[in-house]
């Protein structure tokens, strides 16, 4: 049975990795760049900030800021949903929207724009779209089928002091030189 994630309230930092399922070949610099661009997109829809990270050629390294669940307008929502979603995407929702509301059902709109609501200021629905994201994307590029990447995803609560954050941010930074892989630091 599994454990329940250790998340804390308010503003936290998380030091997450995960590694791919064994014999899977290494990625090679496309898909590194692919991984980036969906976990970049999915860091503007959520609402979370990517302090820095470290894409290997096996596993990934991300330090995460995860703020306190805040409102989100359905204005927001849509700008969100362009992070994600391609621009007919996003015209097919608002046309759906349009015609639910032209039938008088605004709670259909409103049960929609919740279920987006839902996904975003949570670390466990980032990661699990991260990961599925990009999942189906190798999948479908290098003729593979199944699960890409083993068990969940490890994330680590960083608590204390601003060293705290500046020791775990050396930490996947220093990775990069090692393996000569793609890495993004921003200043914690």
């Amino acid at each position: 049975m599994r454990t329940g994630r250790i998340t804390t309230e308010g503003c936290s930092c998380y030091h997450v990795m995960s590694h791919l399922v064994a014999g899977t070949p290494r990625l090679d610099g496309t898909q590194k760049e692919k991984f980036r661009s969906i976990m970049r997109g999915y860091e503007t829809f959520c609402g979370l900030h990517v302090m820095t990270y470290n894409v290997l050629g096996s596993h990934f390294h991300v330090l995460l800021e995860v703020p306190e669940r805040q409102d989100v307008s359905e204005e927001e929502v849509i700008c969100r949903m362009r992070a994600i979603y391609s621009p007919a995407q996003v015209r097919e929702r608002l046309a759906q929207w349009g015609l639910w509301r032209r039938m008088n059902n605004e709670k259909r709109v409103q049960q929609d724009l919740d279920s987006m609501r839902r996904r975003m200021y949570d670390l466990s629905e980032y990661m699990k779209l991260v990961k599925q994201c990009f999942s189906q994307w190798y999948n479908r590029t290098t003729g593979r089928r199944g699960t890409l990447w083993e068990d969940r995803f490890k994330s680590i609560v960083v608590e204390g002091n601003d060293h705290a954050l500046s020791t775990i941010a050396a930490y996947i930074v220093r990775l990069a030189p090692i393996t000569g892989h793609s890495v993004a630091t921003v200043p914690v």
